[in-house]
């Protein structure tokens, strides 16, 4: 039986962002990531077929249902391919029942991490109390003067959190198992982030196969709008865009208000002083192809 080709990653230098050569020449970091293929609901001799369907070669089949996933080694021997069948690796098998786990029909591979508290940058480590402290979708935005910095945590975090387990290279030589309906239909493997106890306040990040790096995608306020990244963005739709905050949720109006401000959206009104205790809704209309943002405190 063919062995599986390993690479050997210096994972350190990936975790740090330094250069590095795998061979003389450049390529991908997933060349040499087995791919797993889909046989629905089939029989032995079905999935066999399917890896004789792909030519020579190591190959891994498998079925979602059960979820199974086994190997083939198909040769060509006196000019008939031949399939032997041999039992997936241990990793293989692990990182393969962790996709399956996350797996969304339609939209790719999908794990939800939640209660995340990393410090905001200025912030005082716990020494201070409030919303501030920690990140949000508010840091994200690439409006924030230090957004490089928070979406950095954010990475590092990624890149250091052991509970993807189909990004567990402990025991493969670098390789991950990649679905093949992954890559063909362009799905992506995302991490969603839920900041503290909140879901509505949650960033998403993908990762990138070939690079073996995470990048941001997307961040959410406590009203489940988008964070804005552009004074367009304050207005998404042509009738108008309109955010409420509830009187408990103040330290995220007040956020809203400081992005308009980087943005350079006018804010018509005046912010109610905290002690009022009052829900804020700001909307948004750009009247004269400028976007603008009304306050209303109730």
């Amino acid at each position: 039986m063919k062995e599986v080709p390993k690479v050997a990653v210096p994972w350190l230098l990936v975790l740090l962002g330094l250069p590095f050569a795998v061979q003389a020449t450049p390529r991908a970091l997933d060349a040499d990531d087995p791919i797993a293929h889909s046989c629905y609901f089939c029989t032995a001799d079905e999935m066999r077929q399917t890896a004789l369907g792909l030519g020579n070669g190591v190959h891994y089949v498998y079925d979602i249902d059960l979820p199974y996933i086994t190997g083939y080694t198909v040769e060509t021997s006196s000019g008939t391919p031949v399939a032997t069948r041999f039992d997936a690796e241990d990793w293989v098998e692990r990182q393969f029942l962790s996709l399956v786990e996350h797996y969304r029909p339609g939209e790719g591979v999908e794990q939800t991490l939640l209660d995340v508290k990393l410090y905001a940058p200025g912030s005082d480590h716990g020494l201070r109390a409030g919303e501030g402290q920690f990140i949000k979708g508010h840091h994200l935005s690439a409006l924030h003067p230090r957004q490089s910095e928070a979406n950095e945590t954010v990475l590092r975090f990624l890149q250091r959190h052991g509970g993807f387990g189909f990004l567990d290279t402990s025991d493969s030589d670098g390789r991950l198992l990649q679905l093949q309906v992954i890559r063909e239909r362009g799905y992506p493997v995302a991490a969603l982030l839920a900041f503290e106890h909140n879901w509505a306040i949650h960033a998403i990040y993908h990762f990138d196969y070939a690079s073996r790096r995470w990048s941001f995608v997307e961040a959410y306020d406590i009203d489940s709008s988008r964070i804005q990244h552009s004074a367009a963005d304050f207005v998404r739709y042509e009738f108008g865009s309109r955010y409420e905050y509830s009187s408990f949720d103040r330290w995220f109006a007040d956020a809203f208000a400081e992005r308009a401000g980087w943005a350079g959206v006018p804010l018509i009104g005046t912010m109610p002083p905290p002690s009022s205790y009052k829900n804020i809704t700001f909307t948004c209309t750009q009247p004269t192809g400028t976007p603008e943002c009304a306050i209303s405190a109730k």
